[in-house]
Formats: C-alpha cells, sequence, structure tokens
C-alpha cells in the first residue's frame, strides 16, 4: 500500500512540473506579445526597425525575468511539509492526519493515521489544481504566438515566427533588379530646426538640411548593396521591409 509520505511525494513532483510548465509558458506569452508589439512598432517608426537587437533582447530579458518570478514563488513546491499542508487545505476531512502521517510515520499512531489518508483520493485535486494553473497559461502563450506570426508575417511577407527574432528575411521573396526600383527616402532635420522628418517615395533628388539624417530603404536583401558618401561606403543592412542605408 502507498505510504501517505509517498503519496505527498508524488503531488510535489507534479505540483513542481506544474511550475515549471507554467512558469516557462508566462515567459514565452511574454517575450512573443513584446516581440510582436516591437513588429507592429516598427511599421509606424522606421527608425526602430533599422536596428530592433536591443528591443528583441528586451522582449527575451522580461520573459525571463517573469518565468524567473514565477519559479520564485512556487519554490515552497520543494517542501514535503508545504506540499501536505496544501493537500489539507484542500481536502480538509483529512484533519491534519495526511501532516502528522508525513512529520511522524515511525510513532505507534502510524497504521491509524495511514488507513485515515488512505481514504481520500489526492490525484484529483492535484489534476485539478494543474489544470486551472496550467490552461491559462498554454492559451496566452499559444495567443501570443499567434499574434508575433500574425505580426511579422502581415510586416514583411514571411510565414516564419522565427523571423521576428532572428530580424531576418527569406531570401528570394523580392527579384534582386527590382531592388531599387521602389526607393523611400526618410528626412529627418536636425533637432535645433523642429522641422518633422518627411518621407519621399522615389525620388530623384534630396534636398536637406546639413547635419540631417537620410535614410534610404528599399524592398528586397541587403545583399552586396553599398552606398558611397564622400570616400565613405556604408553598406545597407536588412530591415523588416526589406533593406537601408
Amino acid at each position: 500500500m502507498t505510504t501517505a509520505a509517498e503519496r505527498v511525494r508524488g503531488t510535489r513532483r507534479a505540483l513542481g512540473a506544474g511550475a515549471i510548465a507554467r512558469a516557462v509558458m508566462w515567459g514565452v506569452a511574454t517575450t512573443c506579445a513584446l516581440l510582436a508589439a516591437i513588429v507592429a512598432l516598427s511599421l509606424a517608426m522606421p527608425d526602430l526597425a533599422q536596428d530592433r537587437m536591443v528591443p528583441r533582447a528586451v522582449a527575451v530579458l522580461v520573459g525571463a525575468l517573469v518565468s524567473g518570478s514565477l519559479l520564485w514563488r512556487a519554490r515552497h513546491v520543494g517542501s514535503l511539509h508545504r506540499v501536505a499542508l496544501w493537500i489539507e487545505e484542500r481536502i480538509p476531512e483529512l484533519q491534519y492526519a495526511l501532516v502528522t502521517a508525513v512529520e511522524h510515520g515511525g510513532t505507534s499512531r502510524a497504521p491509524h493515521l495511514e488507513s485515515h489518508v488512505a481514504r481520500y483520493d489526492i490525484a484529483p485535486v492535484t489534476r485539478g489544481a494543474l489544470r486551472r494553473a496550467l490552461t491559462p497559461a498554454f492559451a496566452a502563450a499559444a495567443i501570443a504566438m499567434a499574434l508575433l506570426w500574425a505580426s511579422s508575417s502581415a510586416a514583411s511577407g514571411e510565414n516564419s515566427l522565427l523571423a521576428a527574432i532572428r530580424g531576418t528575411r527569406r531570401g528570394g521573396a523580392t527579384a534582386r533588379g527590382s531592388r531599387l526600383a521602389a526607393l523611400v527616402v526618410r528626412v529627418t532635420p536636425p533637432s535645433y530646426t523642429g522641422a518633422r522628418p518627411t518621407t519621399l517615395d522615389d525620388p530623384s533628388a534630396v534636398r536637406a538640411l546639413v547635419g540631417s539624417r537620410v535614410s534610404v530603404s528599399g524592398p528586397g536583401d541587403a545583399i552586396g548593396l553599398e552606398a558611397t558618401l564622400g570616400r565613405t561606403v556604408l553598406r545597407a543592412t536588412p530591415n523588416n521591409r526589406g533593406w537601408s542605408v
């Protein structure tokens, strides 16, 4: 016959595995939701699209902190005594017989305590608690991953969930010959002017104040594209919609 201590140890293993799964899923949900927000913001803020490494790292860090916080809060699941009390709270009919049996299993009262504990089924209580804890976590992770997939696909025409994390595009999405066919130039004047940035579609020339930031972007990948500024060669870098320099 399974002793009370063995039943509590089994419950402890189940709760521990559930706590880890819950923490991981909430961490994944947080990271994916933040990454989806970064992709969405990059559509309205081209400057953010040029370098998303730091925001992506922050998103992963926040997700890890969420997981770590939940694991810390669930640290008491490692204590056999705390798990026994957790069971007692949910099955008050045990009348602390389970805790006493776990702590004083070698006493003369052990057989009486074991027989009393054996009358109650702990497994359904454990399964119910795990279901209530894990269902929202898995649902949130699934929704956040779907949002990330949808936002990254809408932004770059990709169907890869990891593309938003890597910040890369699939090769061949745009023909090499068309990478200069639809240029977009964004001119950001110096801050002292108080002027707003302007966007030009496929201009033949660009006029700007000295000290302005001029960003040229287009469709396709950035491989082999360079711009010359005096004697300086600037390499194009990939962004969520193609390349920019």
